[in-house]
């Protein structure tokens, strides 16, 4: 059976990024809150607000730690992906999912945002017309 790990979110950032490095590359983590607003069939109007934890790798996450800060919009995709680990403290399994972002389109909301930009960082495949045979990363 096929499968596909997809997904597209729009919120805004709930805290300003958190930039390390890892190894040879950079990772930053931010949280990300997505509102859905509806009727019950009563007629109540209920909104709900979905708490997402993102990351972001490489390029990527160099211009999200340049460029986002808290309360700012954003159109993020990528895809899922799941950490587990074990408590510290109880020993017990812990797991959440995680949204590694691949694409992100900066929406405004900072007051030096000047137009929407997109950023792509989806990894590309070589092919023997396009590979030129540097040691950069195809991205």
């Amino acid at each position: 059976m096929a499968s596909f790990n997809s997904v597209t979110v729009v919120g805004n950032l709930t805290r300003d990024p958190e930039h390390r490095a890892v190894g040879a590359t950079s990772v930053t983590d931010f949280g990300m809150a997505i509102n859905r607003k509806y009727k019950k069939a009563d007629g109540t109007a209920v909104e709900e607000t979905t708490f997402l934890d993102l990351q972001a790798w490489g390029k990527t996450a160099e211009l999200v730690h340049q460029h986002v800060k808290k309360g700012q919009a954003l159109l993020v995709r990528g895809s899922l992906r799941q950490d587990s680990w074990a408590d510290k403290a109880t020993g017990a399994k812990r797991s959440k999912i995680i949204v590694v972002a691949e694409e992100i389109q900066f929406m405004g909301g900072r007051e030096d945002a000047k137009e929407t930009a997109t950023v792509n960082t989806a990894p590309r495949v070589p092919t023997a017309a396009s590979d030129n045979g540097s040691d950069e990363p195809p991205f």
